[in-house]
């Protein structure tokens, strides 16, 4: 099936939104691994650009504007982790409210690579959130932030544990 999903993502090709949909679902399908979808992401990359971009998903936006309601006054100063960053659309919108201290966090590599080319993050982590430990120490950030992140193979809940480890206390 995952196959069938990126013959159907050509980069030349309009999706329908429905196209789109069934796209960034086959993702996230029953059953699916971890490493199937890293494997998937990685096949993607920057496709995924066009078929979940702000037209079509408005989580990222919808994310930003709810951590600048937490973070009224000195967003500059804030550490924000952005977990299952993908190409790094909430990077981008939290950098478009004055979120400057941005690290993030993906499996894949490919997404990884498109998230730096948006020159908004400080340092990225290629790893997954989940039974092991993050390489990130205790109390090290003001927030983290995850859209569409936990899902089938994604984040499991057990890493809602090790995301509050690394976020300071309060």
């Amino acid at each position: 099936m995952t196959d069938d999903v990126l013959r159907s993502l050509a980069p030349s090709r309009n999706l329908t939104d429905d196209e789109a949909y069934m796209a960034n679902a086959a993702a996230s399908r029953p059953g699916i691994t971890r490493e199937e979808v890293t494997d998937y992401f990685n096949k993607v990359g920057e496709l995924y650009e066009e078929y979940a971009n702000p037209q079509r998903y408005r989580g990222p936006v919808i994310a930003a504007q709810t951590m600048a309601e937490f973070f009224p006054e000195n967003r500059h100063s804030k550490l924000i982790l952005d977990v299952a960053a993908g190409t790094g659309f909430v990077g981008e919108e939290l950098y478009k409210l004055g979120f400057k201290k941005l690290h993030c966090l993906d499996p894949s590599h490919k997404m990884l690579e498109a998230a730096r080319r948006k020159n908004v993050y400080m340092k990225e982590f290629c790893c997954c959130v989940g039974h092991d430990r993050l390489p990130i120490e205790d109390d090290t950030y003001d927030c983290a932030v995850s859209c569409g992140g936990f899902c089938n193979a994604h984040i499991p809940t057990d890493g809602l544990h090790e995301l509050a480890r690394i976020v300071k206390p309060g």
